[in-house]
């Protein structure tokens, strides 16, 4: 009877590890994506400010030079 018991045990464990584990897995892709298009968004909208300050470079005042 004990080994009847087991054995039941054990084939409804396997069932519910191979219904879980997808499950599982899907969930934590799905937060993955979601913190990869939060970083996405942060990381594009820092690169697209620049700030160039006043004193920074110098105007040059050029020829044309005709060949």
């Amino acid at each position: 009877m004990t080994f009847l018991t087991l054995i039941l045990f054990f084939i409804l464990a396997g069932y519910f590890f191979v219904r879980l584990i997808p499950g599982l897995l899907a969930l934590k892709m799905r937060k993955m994506q979601q913190h990869g298009q939060k970083q996405e968004k942060t990381e594009f909208k820092k690169s697209r400010k620049k700030h160039i300050g006043q004193d920074t470079g110098e105007y040059v005042d050029y020829e044309e030079i005709e060949n």
